[in-house]
């Protein structure tokens, strides 16, 4: 996923549940936070951005025959929903990992 400039590589299957949360909410013209746990090769720690429909977002899904998993969709779009925003997690709830690529988030 790029967003404004930030990369952050995701699996293919979290990244085509992702993309149907965030493209709801920017055809709802809804601003919202986005956060993750970041890899070991990222600097560790979360990562978290603001998200708003007026900057473009790039989704690129390698392998893109995923099944939509109903319940986790509806997990993930009641916490984009709440007041913390959206934590990416797996279809188990656990937080999931993301690497960001490029451009590093500035540290603070």
């Amino acid at each position: 996923m790029t967003y404004d400039g930030i990369q952050v590589r995701f699996d293919d299957r979290t990244l085509a549940h992702l993309q149907v949360i965030v493209l709801k909410k920017f055809r709802n013209q809804e601003s919202f936070i986005v956060s993750w746990r970041n890899t070991d090769t990222s600097g560790d720690g979360r990562s978290t951005v603001w998200m708003t429909p007026s900057f473009p977002a790039h989704f690129h899904i390698e392998k893109p025959a995923h099944k939509l998993d109903p319940e986790w969709l509806t997990a993930l779009q009641r916490s984009a929903d709440s007041a913390a925003g959206l934590v990416v997690r797996d279809a188990g709830g656990e937080v999931v990992l993301g690497e960001q690529m490029s451009p590093q988030l500035p540290k603070g």
